[in-house]
């Protein structure tokens, strides 16, 4: 605050670098970390908890982390198609395994990089096989042709049902079922976009 550091965590006993991370309403700070085969969290009061395989996550890794408050669930992304999708169940401090059926080759590597959502309460999950929605229990691709088997590094949605996400090409918008790509000529460079590299704010800007 300030310019002033507040309070230092060392998160080297859990992992490596932290690379994307989600705040819950009880203000717990979730964090995923590389190297880990689970998620990182840091207490309001100060207390690091790592949650792994005894605690659900029986994934090789997990790699990408959200906090839905209009459902107040916390989603956690995993590594092949049986393990890509968790949900965190506070009452008995588990995260559960509510992985849908992608219909994917399975000889492919299927891992959730990212996650977002939006007030209606749904849920987008990029992936290094492309766009999808997660409702109800049930998957669906986004994009079309597009985004089939593309990996997507970053999604953000907007509330009116757009969704940002960056990919190879660049940052890309989905609209009405067509995708728009900005690169250099739209004054920014394609290669600039990295991982959990697009946000939302409160003004309905987007952040790159």
């Amino acid at each position: 605050i300030n310019g002033r550091i507040q309070q230092r965590y060392d998160l080297s006993d859990y992992g490596g670098a932290v690379y994307n991370m989600a705040q819950d309403d009880a203000g717990n700070l979730w964090m995923c970390q590389s190297g880990s085969p689970g998620l990182t969290c840091l207490q309001p009061d100060g207390t690091i908890r790592h949650f792994g395989e005894e605690s659900g996550l029986n994934s090789e890794a997990v790699e990408a982390v959200y906090f839905d408050p209009v459902r107040r669930y916390l989603y956690a992304g995993g590594v092949g198609e049986d393990k890509s999708l968790f949900r965190y169940n506070p009452a008995i401090e588990i995260f559960e395994n509510i992985s849908p059926v992608f219909g994917l080759d399975r000889s492919l590597t299927f891992r959730v990089l990212d996650l977002a959502g939006d007030e209606n309460g749904r849920l987008v999950l990029g992936t290094t096989l492309g766009l999808f929605e997660y409702k109800n229990g049930q998957v669906s691709p986004l994009g079309g042709e597009d985004t089939r088997g593309v990996a997507v590094l970053a999604v953000e949605t907007a509330p009116d049902g757009r969704v940002w996400f960056a990919s190879a090409e660049g940052a890309n918008m989905l609209q009405d079922g067509a995708v728009y790509s900005f690169t250099d000529i739209n004054g920014l460079p394609a290669k600039t976009i990295g991982y959990r590299g697009i946000a939302r704010d409160d003004e309905e800007h987007i952040w790159i």
